[in-house]
């Protein structure tokens, strides 16, 4: 156990004296050991890429660059940057995940773990762009998840939030758990879920500000054979515009669609015939994002099976001459 957790240097009998343990061989089942935290093994830790769709961009530590793939392992000091139309996700090593989206770029600050504890470090700079992120859980002191922006920073232990950072502004929406945002010369703020922020230069304090209510997807058909498929749901009060997101994957591990639109309804650009993922937000005056709402959407691009007119179903004709007719 020791030599998953301590670091070289640190033998298992200092472990046992600073637990007062008499007989190493003797621990009764169920016990619990404290690690004084300078003594865990740091390990640097890698992001890897679970989904990318469109153009996507690396840069290593060592300034190599390459186009992001499916798969691929990134480590401390990684940049990243996707094009207008490009989205990709990350897991990271106590299993949190982020989507990047487009016309964003990413700095991966510092990617640590803490041997087999499960306690991972991660800090994250998004110069500019979006993401979302959905982060576990964390446990212990030096768990730690992090992002920075120009204007703020954000830090959780654990919770589902949106980071935007974009012309000296940065905006927070946390969906579960809570966020603490901080920025310099500022009172930090605490948002709580369902509530954000915008972080500009100058403002004494960030004030939480309550989320817009997801919209009501309740009308949308969901199975269509338009491969162009039409959208519309009731006007949320409040909303000045609205996001409208499509993924191939139930988790949104990267977006088929991301555009917004003035009206509480969208033409969706031509899509493969398949089971999408559709997610809809409304957006306040502020620019702040609100809760989502989520449905699936089956498009099936085989037209329905003409009905017959004449002759009726199930009658008989008795006639050398049969005319057919449907619709």
């Amino acid at each position: 156990m020791a030599g998953a957790h301590l670091k070289p240097s640190i033998p298992w009998q200092r472990l046992q004296d600073h637990n007062r343990i008499a007989n190493p061989y003797q621990l009764p089942p169920g016990s619990t050991l404290q690690i004084p935290l300078a003594w865990l093994d740091r390990q640097p830790a890698r992001a890897k890429v679970v989904a990318v769709r469109g153009n996507a961009t690396s840069r290593s530590a060592a300034g190599r660059d390459a186009p992001v793939t499916a798969g691929m392992s990134l480590g401390s000091g990684a940049v990243l940057k996707t094009s207008p139309d490009a989205s990709l996700s990350l897991e990271f090593a106590d299993g949190s995940r982020l989507l990047l989206l487009g016309d964003s770029e990413l700095l991966l600050d510092r990617l640590t773990r803490f041997g087999r504890s499960g306690m991972a470090d991660t800090r994250l700079r998004l110069q500019r762009g979006r993401i979302g992120n959905e982060v576990r859980r964390l446990r212990g002191p030096a768990a730690n998840f992090v992002v920075d922006t120009p204007s703020a920073s954000s830090a959780v232990r654990g919770t589902q939030f949106r980071v935007e950072a974009r012309e000296g502004r940065t905006h927070a929406e946390v969906l579960e758990g809570r966020v603490a945002v901080n920025a310099r010369n500022q009172r930090g703020a605490v948002l709580r879920h369902g509530f954000g922020a915008v972080v500009v230069p100058g403002q004494a304090a960030i004030a939480p500000v309550a989320l817009l209510p997801a919209p009501d997807l309740s009308r949308i058909a969901p199975l269509t054979q338009s491969v162009r498929p039409e959208l519309a749901w009731p006007e949320v009060p409040g909303a000045h515009r609205y996001r409208v997101q499509v993924s191939d994957h139930q988790r949104f591990d990267s977006l088929r669609v991301d555009l917004e639109v003035e009206a509480p309804r969208a033409q969706l650009p031509a899509l493969d015939a398949g089971r999408y993922a559709i997610r809809v937000r409304a957006v306040d005056k502020d620019g702040l994002e609100g809760r989502d709402a989520v449905t699936a959407l089956q498009i099936d691009d085989q037209p329905a099976p003409p009905y017959s007119i004449a002759p009726a179903t199930g009658s008989v004709v008795r006639t050398p001459e049969v005319v057919l007719r449907r619709t």
